[in-house]
């Protein structure tokens, strides 16, 4: 009989991971959200404290990239003007 049970049980705890987060608070990295409910998909991730410097000194790569805080917490998403240029590319005819 409790074997029967274990199946039913992991179905019911992934199927509880799988929902969406709960709202409002904190992420489960502890950071805060910069996104609403409904878009927690697009919650930039957290990076490591020691990856920050570098991160941010590279840039953004896209308006949905993220400036992050000294504790790898994303502070809040890029803008279109500090997003990086794509290098032009080649010249295939003269």
């Amino acid at each position: 009989m409790k074997a029967s049970l274990l199946p039913a049980a992991l179905l019911m705890l992934i199927g509880s991971a799988a929902a969406e987060p709960v709202m409002p608070g904190r992420t489960f990295q502890g950071c805060r959200w910069l996104v609403s409910a409904d878009q927690y998909l697009f919650q930039p991730r957290t990076i490591a404290p020691d990856e920050v410097a570098s991160k941010n000194a590279g840039g953004c790569l896209s308006p949905l990239d993220a400036v992050y805080s000294a504790d790898g917490c994303p502070l809040r998403f890029c803008n279109y003007q500090d997003s990086s240029a794509l290098p032009a590319p080649p010249q295939l005819m003269p």
